[in-house]
């Protein structure tokens, strides 16, 4: 399914699109063999510097390209992906260079099992567009074809804008980048081009970035005399589509047929084919409204009915909310007067068992298979991989990622459980309560704050916790407000409603700053890639000690679901210890979230099973729960890593897959109860 808004923000990014190419005014240059300075096996993650080598004669060096590299015809397109690199597949085509167009984790996952890397932006100008050429030349070995093919691109812009017709008044333009009205300005890459030829960019009156979101109003208004679309194959956009939205069929550019249809491809790319985009647009300029020539007058709009008197809608009256906690298998429910039983060594050798088992599994599996035995062999220090690159891949990049698989899973487990028995809900957990979306402002808001790379930065985790830790208060409050105090119904609506708020509110940050959509957009999917041991350290610290304090109060909280009156008999403060426990679980989920992203389900799937098959003491719950967890994501990471290998799916879709029907299962089944 297509997201119209952060596919826009990748071409925003200058990320390449997939389509058919025109044949290029500027043809490849003939490959010939790797000089002798030069690498002799180059992997290109980058569409734009895929056509920039061939371009120059390193065809013959390039062994592996993108999936979206897809010219000049014949180059050796893969699996690969440039927006999920796998660092394991990418080594697998055993590269002495990998040249991309975006660096960030991908860069020191390559560099930590010796592969050399060259990173080269989207430039911002078309010199900075040469630059590149040059520089991606001289350390390909082609230094002297990159200055020559450099000085053609040079002559040829030359000779086009030398072409450009002169106005007393410039023409003005639209570019799209999809239909939903996402612009460039002109302090873009694809925004001087259109300089060159002359033209006035109508974006330019939107202070959003280099690439906002214009709205219809705002286009009809400014009735641009060309629009140029470059949607036309993600998005099949044309002059008959754009006519057929609302308002713009009288567009003085849709009206006398100014509406130019471009490639995807060569409007998003700075490379050679850059020449082929200018010739587009100045022979569009060239065919506008001669100098002084007025616009035709628009036709008068035809009469319209008054429309229809708007129907008022009411919200349907919420049900009436029931006591979910209170029935059987409620989280924590314990016979009065009888001792929960303790936790059985079975079990915890049971859940010992299945995390090392997942772990082993994690290590051995993968776009390079590494053998179980071997592994074992390494760890146990008996005997090391003797390929290098083997060993490489095992300790910098498997073990680092299986060991944060297990803390994270295993924190948000418990913290879903501890949820669950302060609100004495079976339904409650980090994401719907809202702390999830609380999370993710509070991530957002520091990456947008910090406006740096494609990493995290490390104040996320802080951010983190103060938004999950205000949103969960705000659900609370609401949820108590708006049903019976504990209503799972109640809470599910405040936690839809405050995290909606949330939501809005990041998307807001996101749209003032286009440039981190694609840091965030990542995050929200959830990711478990690493740049090494980074990650764990810096939520492994939080993870103690919020598994610490959560787990002893598990006893407590056993206290807890007797009822506030008995617990206080018994000398438990109930409210100081739902303090506690809520601030304890909620910065052990933000933790969590900040180097992971938004995997969701796993505070609520994790502890269901565990009270099915060891029964609903949180004494025996608790400590369960981490280890389950531990060994449900680690297994969720290992299926995300090898279902679309070498690309991967993100880890919150995994377990959104497994999570979505096992959440409608328990809401059916809190709901029956509630109204029993």
């Amino acid at each position: 399914m297509r997201r119209p808004t952060l596919l826009l923000a990748l071409c925003a990014l200058l990320a390449a699109c997939a389509g058919a190419q025109p044949a290029a005014e500027v043809a490849p240059a003939t490959a010939t063999a790797a000089p002798a300075d030069g690498p002799e096996r180059i992997v290109s993650l980058s569409p734009t510097h895929t056509e920039t080598l061939f371009a120059i004669g390193a065809g013959d060096q390039v062994v592996a390209v993108d999936d979206q590299s897809d010219f000049p015809e014949g180059v050796p397109t893969t699996e690969l992906s440039a927006y999920e690199p796998n660092v394991e597949a990418i080594a697998g085509y055993d590269p002495d260079l990998v040249v991309l167009s975006d660096g960030g984790e991908v860069v020191d996952g390559l560099e930590a099992v010796g592969i050399d890397t060259l990173v080269l932006p989207a430039p911002a100008t078309l010199d900075g567009a040469y630059d590149q050429m040059a520089e991606l030349g001289a350390a390909v070995g082609r230094k002297a074809e990159a200055d020559d093919l450099v000085a053609a691109l040079r002559a040829e812009v030359d000779a086009l804008v030398a072409e450009v017709p002169d106005r007393a008044e410039p023409l003005t333009f639209y570019h799209e980048l999809d239909e939903t009205y996402y612009s460039a300005t002109s302090d873009t890459f694809i925004g001087q081009v259109y300089d060159l030829a002359g033209l006035e960019n109508v974006a330019d009156a939107a202070d959003a970035g280099g690439y906002p979101q214009l709205s219809p109003e705002f286009l009809v208004d400014a009735d641009p005399d060309l629009v140029f679309l470059a949607d036309t194959e993600c998005c099949g956009q044309t002059a008959e589509t754009l006519a057929a939205r609302p308002g713009l069929a009288d567009l003085t550019a849709v009206r006398e047929g100014r509406v130019v249809e471009l490639s995807d491809d060569v409007a998003s790319r700075w490379g050679p084919r850059v020449v082929d985009l200018l010739a587009t647009v100045v022979d569009a300029a060239a065919a506008g409204p001669a100098r002084g020539t007025p616009r035709a007058p628009r036709p008068p709009a035809p009469a319209r009915e008054s429309p229809p008197a708007p129907t008022r809608r009411t919200a349907a009256p919420a049900a009436p909310a029931g006591a979910a906690g209170a029935g059987a298998g409620a989280p924590g429910a314990a016979a009065v007067g009888l001792r929960p039983a303790g936790l059985r060594p079975a079990w915890v050798a049971a859940g010992l068992a299945a995390v090392a088992g997942a772990a082993l599994l994690g290590l051995t599996i993968g776009p390079v298979p590494i053998g179980a035995g071997a592994v074992l062999r390494d760890l146990l220090g008996i005997e090391s991989l003797a390929d290098p690159q083997a060993r490489a891949i095992l300790h910098q990049l498997r073990l680092p990622r299986v060991v944060l698989a297990l803390i994270v899973g295993g924190t948000l487990a418990l913290c879903g459980a501890a949820y669950q028995a302060v609100f004495r809900n079976p339904l409650a957990d980090p994401y719907l309560l809202g702390a999830a979306a609380g999370a993710g402002l509070g991530v957002t808001a520091v990456v947008v704050g910090t406006a740096g790379g494609t990493a995290l930065p490390l104040g996320a985790p802080a951010a983190a916790f103060a938004g999950a830790l205000a949103a969960v208060a705000a659900t609370w409050v609401l949820g108590a407000a708006g049903g019976q105090r504990g209503s799972t119904v109640a809470l599910i609506l405040a936690g839809v409603a405050v995290g909606s708020f949330l939501n809005a509110v990041q998307t807001f940050l996101l749209q003032q700053d286009a440039d981190t959509v694609r840091t965030v957009y990542s995050w929200i999917l959830g990711r478990l890639l690493t740049t090494g041991w980074g990650e764990v350290a810096v939520v492994a610290p939080y993870a103690l000690v919020a598994g610490g304090v959560l787990l002893a109060h598990r006893r407590v909280l056993d206290v807890l679901a007797v009822g506030d009156e008995e617990a206080g008999a018994l000398g438990v403060h109930p409210g100081r210890t739902r303090v506690v426990v809520l601030a304890a679980a909620s910065l052990g989920a933000a933790a969590a979230v900040s180097v992971s992203g938004l995997v969701g389900f796993v505070g609520i799937i994790v502890p269901h099973l565990v009270r099915m098959a060891a029964g609903t003491a949180n004494r025996v719950v608790l400590p369960l729960s981490v280890l389950a967890g531990a060994a449900f994501l680690c297994l969720a990471d290992l299926l995300a890593r090898v279902a679309i290998a070498p690309a991967e799916v993100p880890i919150g879709v995994v377990t959104a897959f497994f999570g979505a029907p096992f959440f409608v299962l328990g809401l059916r089944g809190a709901t029956g109860r509630a109204a029993r």
